[in-house]
């Protein structure tokens, strides 16, 4: 009896281990050993007994991925015979002179993919003439037979034998078992059949632990820091001087100042929208003591607030504490509300949410980040309206819209009541109207129907009211057109809007204080944000514009600059240097200095090849009717956070405004596009021409961007939470 071949594959198939055995004589008592094919020395081993009817055997194996079983071996007991092996490293193909290829020159993972085919088409019509189901099959033919074990856990031996061989279960049992007790017991490794989910396992585990413990141990620094500061705040913090022109306590002191906080220049911030976490997020924490007063303790994106009115996203994702942003510059947070402002003393007059006495906070630079407020316009019954604007009004809407369906669905409602509950009507046809609109038609046609008897779906219309042409009439028409359409297939009616912006309270009391800030709707800065009439204070986002530049006043100063002839007149090189000078002053211009060519021989009039004064005033003059403000959006609102603090940082290190100026140069906005929700798809108008209409891929994009753009890890795993419960069982219908 001659055995040929041991083959060892995992639970994955792959052969893990190979040997090439062959049949020896021996006396009892004595092993017999082969070489290996390079002439290196004998290298014997011996394992455990075993009760085969074999005898000796001597065998040169091959790992397809381990190395490590080459301690492999059986000891013999008295009277009986013992399995010897021997490394073969460097063998790359064997000859099999009998079994299943006999006569033919094949690699090793060849043949063992042959014998696992075999195995493997033949193993459950085997299983069914045996009757065997313990894992052990042995299959026979006329030149070789199989034997195969496959054990609990997913490892399989196969051996192939000539015909005349009885059964080997006990020995691929033994194997099996030896194999286990080198591996786990002797050289203390894991299970070789299961490595690969157990590492990952350890893996696992240990990362976690280590992250548990980084997470205590520095917890436990952090409360031992501000445990002993806060043993010994500053005795004015707890008792403020008065002072002021209206003798208010002064707050020159904080119970959780430093010594070293409190010899920098005090930056007070007053918001917390868009703008003002712009500038903390880009702030140096080493320039500035910063203190953030705003009378919400939180921080709302506010582009995905329409998802919040109907339970896609809960409201909790969309917030950000304050005092966790404030704390990456050291800064301190006082909730309340500015109320004034004392020029001459450079105080900010707060009214604290205690709703105790008014106090005054002192700054040495100031950014105004107050946003606005929505006003009716002049339309009649519109302040009886749900405005869209701060997580209070997304609470009350989605109440509000819960609620009207439950009363629609009592028998006492009358059907002409039942129709005015379930109308809603949205006034504003621009990105928040659109997307709010197209999130309660999702509500409705996946939730509500699922959930509410018929009728109401059927009863259940919705308006835009929209003052333009079309609905987002900032996008392109393509846009536009995709969205009207896509609402009338969702039968979400468009007809007409009005909406307009005004100053707040304190931004109303300051350009009362300010002659050069009279009559104006918003606050107006230079551009470099800073608030015309004053020095130290800044203004950025919704509350404040940069004032457009009047060209026609400059005209002189451009020839002048650009007349290097002195002819008095423009030639093309000299209306080149021109334009260049009004992107670097007034960089609102930009927009409207393109394609340069084609502008210089529009306005050349008399062709002459030449721009003379009178043309130049005509092409100035058109400009300047053609500049508007910068959109009231969180996206410009972030870029002049941004601008602000680099500006802000590099004028702590020159200490000089002029250079700063020429180092940082005048704020630019650069458009990066514009997205809007459509209800299962989105659209999007992107700075560079390309544009997103409509599809499966534009949702995750639209998705995607808004969630890169958190402001921190924590809300954007709750964003991908709640769109996988959305995803999963649909959205919250139950009146909170």
């Amino acid at each position: 009896m001659t055995i040929h071949n041991l083959y060892i594959f995992d639970r994955h198939c792959q052969c893990i281990y190979f040997q090439k055995w062959t049949h020896s004589k021996s006396s009892n008592n004595a092993t017999t050993t082969s070489s290996s094919n390079n002439g290196t020395s004998n290298n014997n081993s011996q394992l455990g007994n075993s009760n085969s009817r074999l005898g000796g055997l001597a065998t040169s194996s091959r790992f397809s991925t381990s190395s490590a079983a080459s301690s492999i071996a059986e000891q013999s007991s008295p009277n009986a015979n013992s399995l010897i092996r021997s490394e073969d490293n460097h063998q790359t193909g064997i000859t099999q002179q009998s079994g299943l290829a006999a006569g033919s020159v094949i690699s090793i993972e060849e043949e063992a993919k042959l014998v696992y085919g075999v195995v493997l088409s033949l193993r459950n019509f085997v299983r069914k003439l045996s009757g065997n189901q313990d894992g052990f099959i042995s299959y026979k033919t006329s030149t070789y037979r199989l034997h195969y074990y496959e054990t609990p856990t997913g490892l399989k031996f196969v051996m192939n034998s000539d015909p005349n061989t009885e059964s080997l279960r006990m020995v691929l049992k033994q194997i099996h078992i030896q194999l286990y007790v080198e591996f786990v017991v002797k050289n203390g490794l894991m299970r070789f059949d299961d490595t690969r989910w157990e590492i990952s396992l350890v893996t696992a585990g240990l990362t976690a632990l280590s992250g548990a413990a980084y997470y205590l141990s520095t917890d436990r620094d952090r409360f031992i820091e501000v445990f002993q500061e806060d043993q010994h705040p500053p005795y004015l913090a707890l008792h403020p001087q008065r002072g002021g022109s209206k003798q208010l306590p002064v707050s020159n002191y904080y119970i959780d100042d430093t010594q070293e906080e409190n010899k920098k220049p005090r930056l007070v911030i007053i918001g917390s929208g868009w703008g003002a976490v712009s500038v903390v997020k880009n702030l140096d924490k080493e320039k500035y003591n910063v203190t953030i007063i705003s009378d919400n303790n939180y921080f709302l994106f506010t582009p995905l607030l329409p998802s919040a009115t109907v339970g896609t996203l809960e409201l909790r994702s969309l917030l950000e504490p304050v005092r966790k942003i404030a704390s990456r510059v050291h800064a301190h947070f006082l909730e309340g509300r500015a109320v004034d402002i004392d020029l001459d003393y450079k105080y900010v007059e707060v009214h604290g949410c205690n709703e105790k006495e008014n106090f005054y906070v002192p700054y040495d630079k100031l950014i105004v980040a107050v946003g606005a407020t929505s006003m009716t316009h002049g339309v009649e019954g519109i302040e009886h309206t749900v405005r869209l604007k701060t997580i209070r009004d997304a609470i009350d809407i989605r109440r509000k819209i819960i609620e009207n369906v439950e009363k629609a669905c009592l028998p006492t409602t009358t059907p002409e009541e039942r129709k005015r509950l379930l109308s809603f009507v949205v006034c504003g046809g621009g990105p928040t109207g659109v997307e709010f609109a197209a999130e309660v038609s999702d509500w409705v046609n996946e939730d509500l129907v699922e959930w509410f008897p018929k009728l109401i779906r059927k009863e259940i219309s919705i308006h835009i009211i929209q003052s333009r042409d079309h609905i987002l009439n900032t996008f392109d028409s393509k846009i536009s057109d995709y969205a009207e359409k896509r609402f009338e297939r969702d039968h979400i009616n468009v007809i007409t809007n009005s909406r307009v912006v005004p100053m707040t309270s304190f931004a109303k009391n300051l350009t009362e204080k300010l002659p050069v800030q009279a009559h104006k709707r918003v606050l107006t800065t230079d551009n470099f944000l800073k608030l015309q009439g004053l020095r130290d204070v800044y203004a950025l986002g919704d509350c404040a514009t940069i004032e457009n530049p009047n060209l026609l006043q400059h005209i002189m100063e451009f020839i002048q600059e650009a007349d290097t002839d002195k002819d008095g007149s423009i030639q093309f090189n000299e209306f080149l240097a021109i334009c260049d000078t009004m992107r670097s002053r007034f960089p609102l211009t930009e927009q409207h200095l393109t394609h340069l060519e084609k502008m210089f021989i529009k306005y050349d009039t008399d062709k002459n090849g030449v721009l003379d004064i009178e043309e130049l005033k005509i092409m100035l003059k058109d400009i300047d009717s053609k500049m508007t403000n910068l959109p009231a959006t969180a996206q410009v609102a972030s870029q002049q956070g941004q601008y602000l603090a680099k500006y802000l940082n590099n004028l702590e290190n020159s200490k000089d405004e002029l250079s700063t100026q020429t180092q940082v140069g005048p704020f630019r906005y650069s458009h990066l596009g514009t997205l809007a929700y459509l209800g299962n798809t989105a659209v999007g108008d992107f700075k560079w021409g390309y544009q997103m209409i409509g599809g499966l891929w534009a949702l995750y994009l639209w998705r995607s961007i808004y969630w890169s753009e958190q402001v921190s890890m924590r809300t954007r795993l709750n964003l991908s939470m709640d769109w996988s419960k959305c995803a999963i069982w649909g959205r919250d219908i139950s009146t909170v």
